[in-house]
């Protein structure tokens, strides 16, 4: 399985009196098209790229989306009751 991701939000918020980036990804199974959206909000800081906001965004929810694709992993997936096994 392999997963896209999309942007679905780019914005810098007030967070409390701290500016932060909302930076939300829309997850794409691609073998069920199942979806995750998951938002993450990043420390502004002057001279930061829109792809470095976007990269330590990513990494701060890479653990919520992988478990997101481990729960999925035998979906799609034939069970042979003659060989006891999942198969696909």
């Amino acid at each position: 399985m392999s997963v896209s991701y999309t942007i679905d939000k780019f914005s810098e918020i007030d967070d409390g009196g701290t500016a932060k980036m909302l930076i939300g990804f829309k997850c794409t199974n691609s073998v069920d098209n199942s979806v995750l959206i998951i938002d993450k909000k990043v420390n502004v800081v002057a001279g930061k790229t829109d792809n470095a906001y976007t990269q330590e965004a990513l990494a701060a929810g890479q653990a919520e989306i992988d478990a997101w694709v481990a729960a999925g992993i035998n979906i799609g997936k034939t069970w042979n009751p003659s060989s006891n096994a999942l198969e696909g």
